[in-house]
């Protein structure tokens, strides 16, 4: 699969150019990444299975989102990726975090980007026809999250793998404080 150029940004997330993906890995250069954590009125998440001929994490579980590329703007970006993976035509999305991470991914890149994680209420059916970067698309309950990341964590991709503690913090919350465990924070996407 053939990537745009990706949004290249400075030590403060400054953009200041373009570049092919594979050059941005390879030369250590900074972009962008966005995610949209997608919940429904039930609480569940909406999670697809890339599909196979993707470059990173290929057949497994993830969350819409990718590479900032097209605009340089996170929420216009994620606005393209919630179409473009899931057909699904974004209302009031928020801003959940902001994050610099190198967390390496498992083809061995030690890619350097920054990363904006948004939320979604949205109760409907995602449409993934003819997309070619996912390959199945169901909701999730947050427990069955949890269980599928203890369970089978080589069936998380990276971007899943880095939403989960925004996925699961209420969840895991709830567990804590029926352990009789209070006194965690609380942290709620909605």
């Amino acid at each position: 699969m053939a990537y745009p150029p990706v949004v290249v940004v400075d030590s403060d997330d400054v953009v200041i150019g373009a570049s092919p993906l594979a050059k941005a890995w390879a030369e250590g250069l900074a972009h962008r990444i966005v995610y949209v954590v997608v919940e429904d009125s039930q609480g569940r998440v909406l999670l697809h299975r890339r599909a196979p001929g993707m470059v990173l994490d290929p057949n497994r579980w993830d969350t819409v989102g990718g590479h900032v590329d097209i605009s340089p703007d996170y929420e216009e970006s994620a606005r393209l990726e919630l179409l473009e993976e899931a057909g699904i035509e974004a209302g009031d999305l928020q801003e959940v975090a902001h994050f610099y991470s190198e967390t390496p991914y498992n083809n061995g890149t030690h890619p350097k980007r920054f990363i904006k994680i948004f939320w979604l209420r949205y109760d409907g059916e995602p449409d993934v026809q003819g997309d070619d970067e996912v390959s199945a698309s169901r909701w999730f309950t947050k427990q069955e999250i949890a269980s599928l990341k203890d369970s089978h964590p080589e069936q998380i991709a990276i971007g899943l793998e880095i939403c989960l503690p925004y996925i699961l913090k209420e969840y895991e919350d709830h567990e804590h404080q029926a352990a009789g465990q209070t006194n965690r924070p609380l942290f709620h996407l909605r």
